[in-house]
């Protein structure tokens, strides 16, 4: 399994309509990709800092997504910007000690 940290910021995009989004629009389209163990929603409103946790099974899902429509739509979206993408590696052992993400439900 591997972890994805991904932040981006909002511009001219109110809360209430990217929160919209996010349930309405997305959430059921991202849930269905090839490879998502799980994807938590992050929100820092105080930095402009939003973004998900994801754990996918492999990198070649996070590869896959990245050329997904899905994902090019979104990220091409002016109102959404400075996105970032870091991927670790899950250490399934301790993790599963810990009721780690992904983990649990595995």
């Amino acid at each position: 399994m591997i972890a994805q940290l991904v932040n981006y910021n909002l511009k001219d995009f109110p809360r209430d309509e990217y929160q919209r989004a996010c349930t309405e629009d997305l959430a059921a389209p991202i849930a269905a990709q090839h490879g998502l163990i799980s994807k938590t929603w992050i929100a820092n409103h105080e930095t402009n800092t939003y973004g998900g946790f994801y754990v996918w099974e492999s990198q070649a899902d996070i590869e896959a997504f990245a050329k997904s429509d899905l994902f090019i739509a979104f990220s091409s979206d002016p109102r959404v910007q400075n996105i970032t993408s870091t991927v670790f590696e899950i250490l399934e052992e301790a993790s599963r000690t810990t009721n780690g993400i992904g983990v649990v439900a595995v």
